[in-house]
């Protein structure tokens, strides 16, 4: 794995770039089942100071102006767990204009570089986080409140439901647990069968 530099023969590089020009990115959602780039290796990672939630109301990918469907976001405090990827530095550029497309497309999110915890010892990495006052972030919602804006929301990407149940089950197959998102996708399936 390429060692982080917050700068590269004087000059400053994105967040995520190494000084070989490799990417490192770390995934928390979507970006773990639904990365749409080529990585040369990919290691568990835990970071501190973001807590992922459903808590960035979707208009685009999983839902609409009309009805805005809830996406994953990494909101401040706590801890979270997921993958860092490295990106080859001769994807790298093309990677970063993918990912900053696909996660920028409403400017709810903000790049930011992490540190993250990972096998090989502490790796610079690259994530998005929520910009906590544009008006999409929709803060820590309920179970209930959640689910409400979640079931029936379809965007761009498809159904905001189907989001959910993928994002838990890649989580899931990677060996970690998200007690919050297991609870809301239990709410979800739970009002997807009464309205069966």
């Amino acid at each position: 794995m390429a060692d982080m530099t917050a700068q590269a023969n004087g000059q400053t590089v994105p967040a995520g770039l190494a000084a070989d020009g490799s990417l490192l990115v770390f995934g928390y959602g979507s970006l773990i089942w639904k990365p749409e780039f080529l990585f040369r290796q990919d290691l568990y990672a835990h970071i501190d100071g973001f807590l992922r939630d459903f808590c960035l109301h979707s208009i685009e990918h999983r839902g609409t102006p009309e009805r805005s469907g809830l996406v994953l976001g990494l909101a401040p405090g706590g801890a979270c767990r997921g993958v860092v990827f490295e990106i080859p530095s001769g994807q790298a550029t093309t990677a970063l204009a993918a990912m900053d497309a696909r996660e920028l497309v409403t400017s709810a999110y903000v790049p930011r570089e992490v540190t993250a915890r990972t096998a090989v010892g502490l790796i610079r990495a690259r994530t998005y986080v929520c910009d906590i006052a544009h008006p999409q972030f929709a803060g820590r919602l309920s179970v209930e409140q959640a689910t409400a804006r979640i079931v029936g929301a379809r965007g761009q990407y498809g159904a905001n439901e189907d989001y959910a149940f993928e994002t838990v089950r890649a989580l899931r197959n990677r060996g970690i647990h998200d007690g919050r998102l297991e609870a809301i996708t239990a709410s979800i399936a739970q009002e997807m069968r009464k309205g069966a």
